[in-house]
């Protein structure tokens, strides 16, 4: 097994590739993602003469095409062909990127080779490719089912039927229940049937009962600590939810967010007016807080007072929950709108403050660890105004600048007689 980079044109796809399709939006997403330099893992080739041939990864091959890389990294192993369409759909198995139609003629062709393969029973290939061995014996009867049928649609409820044999005697009725009374369409009813496979029993029920719909219910079975996918459970069952409403609610559970000590609304805005009367007349520089702004809003805020660099004092420039304040993007769009993107971590706050500061209230505390630790430090010492294009605007996230790092770095650099105005 070897490690190396690629060129794209020598690397061909796989004839025994499990998946027949590939969704186009999903490559442009992944292909986005790639141009970031976000490409996860190696995908897996073999020589084949003068190319190497995909034994998995083609759909990350394929977008990297569409980012416009010249080579990838790839995992060059030594395999005969016998052994890559066993390769392949164990790839693409644990990603879960297969069809039930295309992991039944995956297994199907699976079973008919298996003498080359050293198979001898269903067992053997469920435990190679790490699934219940009556998975295995339920897709390949699906296969010879429909080939039996003259390649019946798998929308027909005769068909979805098909596809419950393996569940439990109960859940297998409950299912073709709803099948036939339309309650579970063809989509649902699949993906009903693949969750039901390994749903805990709470899930199970609130499935079966009608309470959670299949597709938010294959959400939960995706989370990994027990005690979060249980309030999932919970919370999924007590209001109607869609997958990626879900998904959102799972995602606060599973991150919870850092609430800061604020004060009522009528004295932030108080504070933000008071700090800003104080500095009327002509300014140096600008701050400013997204809490309560769009991209656009602060795009507009900057041009109003034309500012040219945008200092960005975030030790950690992302957001959970305003995405587009994300440090690529903002660099992005401040660039279509002629102003530069300059991040300067060693300015920001360390998350175990802000944690301690979320648990203490202790601004006065804040407010000296950051003056001795930050404005006291030599990447404060360097700042220079001058080294950037003027005006300049210094951001950070909170609303109310008396409650923000960035109004501590504003009054320092108003004692090297600068003025500034928080936007």
């Amino acid at each position: 097994m070897e490690l190396r980079l690629i060129h794209l044109e020598l690397i061909i796809p796989n004839p025994f590739q499990p998946r027949e399709t590939f969704e186009e939006q999903s490559l442009k997403e992944l292909a986005e993602s790639i141009k970031q330099g976000n490409i996860v893992q190696p995908i897996i080739v073999r020589k084949l003469g003068d190319n190497y041939q995909i034994v998995a990864g083609e759909r990350r091959w394929r977008a990297a095409k569409i980012a416009g890389l010249k080579e990838i990294l790839c995992i060059v192993k030594e395999m005969d062909e016998s052994k890559v369409l066993l390769e392949s759909l164990i790839e693409n198995l644990h990603r879960k990127d297969l069809t039930d139609v295309e992991r039944e003629n995956a297994i199907h062709e699976l079973w008919k080779n298996r003498d080359s393969l050293g198979f001898k029973t269903k067992a053997d290939i469920g435990r190679a490719l790490g699934i219940d061995p009556q998975k295995v014996e339920s897709d390949i009867e699906a296969w010879e089912f429909r080939q039996k049928e003259g390649g019946i649609p798998p929308s027909t409820p005769t068909y979805i039927i098909s596809r419950t044999s393996g569940l439990p005697i109960d859940e297998r009725k409950k299912v073709i229940e709803k099948v036939n009374k339309g309650e579970f369409q063809a989509k649902e009813a699949y993906i009903a049937i693949k969750v039901l496979r390994k749903a805990s029993e709470p899930l199970k029920k609130a499935i079966l009962d009608g309470t959670v719909r299949p597709e938010v219910a294959e959400e939960i079975t995706e989370i990994e600590q027990p005690q979060i996918r249980e309030q999932a459970i919970e919370i999924a069952t007590k209001g109607v939810y869609s997958a990626d409403g879900l998904r959102t609610r799972i995602e606060r559970l599973e991150k919870p967010r850092i609430e800061l000590p604020s004060a009522s609304l009528g004295e932030q805005v108080f504070n933000k007016t008071k700090w800003n009367l104080e500095r009327i007349g002509t300014y140096d520089f600008y701050t400013v807080g997204y809490e309560n702004k769009s991209l656009t809003q602060l795009i507009a805020l900057l041009h109003c007072k034309k500012v040219r660099t945008l200092l960005d004092v975030r030790r950690n420039p992302v957001s959970l929950y305003k995405m587009e304040f994300n440090k690529e993007n903002l660099r992005s769009e401040l660039s279509k709108e002629s102003i530069d993107y300059i991040h300067l971590p060693a300015l920001g706050v360390p998350s175990e403050i802000r944690e301690r500061l979320s648990i203490t209230h202790d601004y006065n505390w804040f407010f000296d660890w950051y003056d001795s630790n930050i404005l006291d430090g030599e990447a404060f010492g360097e700042l220079n105004l001058m080294d950037f294009k003027s005006p300049i605007a210094i951001m950070c996230v909170e609303f109310d600048p008396t409650r923000c790092h960035r109004h501590r770095l504003a009054l320092a650099l108003e004692k090297r007689g600068l003025k500034g105005y928080d936007l």
